[in-house]
C-alpha cells in the first residue's frame, strides 16, 4: 500500500489509478507536514488543490509528474517546480500570484492555467513552445504580448482582464478557440489572420467594426454581444456558424437579422 500521512491520517495512492494521488481540500499549509510525499517518485498526477499552501516544496523528487494541480491555494510566487521537467499540465489558478516565473524550464507543458490571480503582464513563457492551451482569465492584463512565438497554441482564454491591445495574437495562426470577453478591446482586425478559429467569444468589449471577421470561414461559434457594433452584414459569409449571439449592440438595420438567418444555417441565434 502506497501513500502519505498527513496529521496521522493515511492517504492512499488511487488503487484504480496507480499513478494518481489526491490531497485535495485537506487545509494543508506546509507540504513538509505531508509525510512520505517525496518518496512517491512513480506518481504522474498530484492534486494539491483547495488547500492553504503558500510555498511549493518537498515535491522535487516527483520527477515523473505529468499533471500538477495547485489551484485554490495561497501561493504568491511560483517556485519549487525546478525538477518537474516532465510536466504537461499545470494548474495554478485561484492563487495570489503577481508575476509569471519559475516555469520557463517546463518545456513539455501543453496546458497552463494561471486564471484568477493578480498577474499584470504576460512574461517568461517564450520557451514553452509545446503549449497548446493557456488560460489567464480574471487577471490584470492590459495587452497580449510575449507569446507570438508559441505557434502551437490552439486555445486561449483571457476573459475579464483589462486588455485593449491584442496585436500579440497576429502570428498565432493555429488558434481554434479564443475567449477575449469582458475586456476593453476596440480593434479586432488582427483576428483576420487566425483563419483556423472555430470558437470566438468577444462579448463585453467596445468593438465597433467586425468586418475583418468575414474571412474566418471555419467559425462555428461566435458571440459578440454587449459591444458597440452597428453593422453585422459581414457575418453572412461565415457559412459554418451554428451559434451566433449579437444582442445588446448598436445595430441600425433591423432587417439584417432576417438576412443572417436566411444565409446561415444557425441552430441558435441570439439578437
Amino acid at each position: 500500500m502506497r501513500g502519505v500521512y498527513y496529521k496521522s491520517k493515511f492517504y492512499e495512492v488511487d488503487k484504480y489509478k496507480s499513478d494518481h494521488l489526491s490531497l485535495k481540500g485537506l487545509s494543508i499549509q506546509d507540504l513538509d507536514e505531508v509525510i512520505g510525499l517525496n518518496e512517491l517518485t512513480e506518481i504522474t498526477t498530484l492534486d494539491l488543490s483547495h488547500n492553504k499552501i503558500k510555498t511549493v516544496k518537498n515535491i522535487d523528487c516527483l520527477k515523473n509528474l505529468i499533471i500538477l494541480n495547485l489551484s485554490n491555494n495561497n501561493l504568491e510566487t511560483i517556485h519549487g517546480l525546478e525538477a518537474l521537467t516532465n510536466l504537461k499540465s499545470l494548474f495554478i489558478d485561484n492563487n495570489k500570484i503577481q508575476k509569471i516565473e519559475g516555469i520557463s524550464h517546463l518545456d513539455k507543458l501543453n496546458k497552463l492555467d494561471l486564471s484568477v490571480n493578480k498577474i499584470s503582464k504576460i512574461d517568461n513563457l517564450e520557451s514553452l513552445e509545446m503549449l497548446d492551451r493557456l488560460m489567464m482569465e480574471d487577471n490584470m492584463l492590459q495587452k497580449i504580448e510575449n507569446i507570438d512565438n508559441l505557434v502551437s497554441l490552439r486555445g486561449l482564454k483571457f476573459t475579464r482582464n483589462n486588455i485593449s491591445d491584442i496585436s500579440g495574437l497576429r502570428n498565432l495562426t493555429r488558434i481554434s478557440s479564443l475567449d477575449l470577453s469582458y475586456n476593453q478591446i476596440i480593434d479586432v482586425s488582427v483576428l483576420e489572420n487566425l483563419t483556423e478559429l472555430a470558437y470566438l467569444v468577444l462579448d463585453g468589449n467596445s468593438i465597433r467594426d467586425v468586418s475583418k471577421l468575414r474571412g474566418l470561414e471555419q467559425l462555428e461559434y461566435l458571440s459578440i454581444s454587449d459591444n458597440r457594433i452597428e453593422d453585422v452584414s459581414a457575418l453572412s459569409n461565415l457559412k459554418k456558424l451554428w451559434f451566433l449571439s449579437i444582442e445588446n449592440n448598436y445595430i441600425k438595420d433591423p432587417d439584417v437579422f432576417a438576412r443572417l438567418q436566411h444565409s446561415l444555417d444557425l441552430q441558435k441565434f441570439i439578437h
